[in-house]
């Protein structure tokens, strides 16, 4: 990357960078890894990642933001502009930034004062040698997880692991809607049971009623849980 005010390719014994590859999904809602990920000595996002509003869950630490330049806004001083140029447009505000040309002209951002721009040969060299060729170009989340993993010397891709925990979330709520189900349904099966193959009277009215009316109301119980457990209606 260049230019190179502050190198993040350095490195030296006892040193352990950190680093966070924080994605755009919306799985990481509800997560709450703000602090998590804050943590992280680099933390890299791409494009016009939304932070204001979801602090708990995102965090508002951003030291490199990936981006095309036509997609360029202005960010905090903290934060530097890590411009991914591949198409011409991009070779265009390349020129124009390394030379007496206004960079306002190509891009929307007005204050560049914290701008690197990924050499085209690292991406090349991901497309190459990591893609093995596969596809048109590498895209930036897969550009920033290599990046991260060259410059850092430990990384953590927030959402794999957000994604993993939502899947537990989700298993637990099926078991938990399977187990409801069961409890409210094994008893008027078994009442059914015994009152089609037992002796007469075995099964009285009244004690027909209590299954019969706990079986519908399993009509209830699961949307109940569905609501409950779901993070989008808490």
């Amino acid at each position: 990357m260049f230019p190179e005010q502050e190198s993040f390719m350095d490195s030296r014994p006892g040193r352990c960078r950190t680093c966070a590859v924080v994605g755009n999904s919306i799985n990481l809602l509800g997560s709450h890894y703000g602090a998590k990920i804050d943590f992280h000595d680099v933390v890299m996002r791409f494009n016009r990642a939304r932070i204001v509003g979801y602090e708990e869950d995102v965090g508002n630490k951003t030291t490199l933001q990936l981006m095309y330049p036509e997609s360029a806004v202005d960010l905090n001083n903290n934060t530097h502009l890590m411009f991914v140029p591949f198409k011409t447009l991009d070779l265009q505000w390349l020129v124009s930034a390394f030379t007496p040309h206004s960079i306002k002209q190509l891009t929307q951002c007005s204050v560049c004062t914290q701008v690197k721009v990924l050499h085209p040969g690292f991406i090349k060299y991901v497309h190459e040698s990591w893609l093995e060729k596969h596809g048109g170009y590498p895209s930036t989340g897969f550009l920033g997880v290599v990046l991260a993993i060259h410059i850092c010397d430990e990384v953590g891709r927030i959402r794999q692991s957000v994604v993993r925990q939502r899947e537990f979330h989700i298993l637990f709520m099926v078991l938990t809607t399977v187990v409801c189900y069961l409890l409210c349904w094994m008893p008027y099966g078994v009442v059914a049971m015994m009152a089609t193959f037992g002796r007469p009277g075995l099964i009285t009215p009244t004690a027909s009623v209590v299954p019969s009316i706990l079986a519908k109301s399993s009509t209830v119980i699961n949307p109940l849980i569905y609501i409950l457990m779901n993070k989008q209606f808490n």
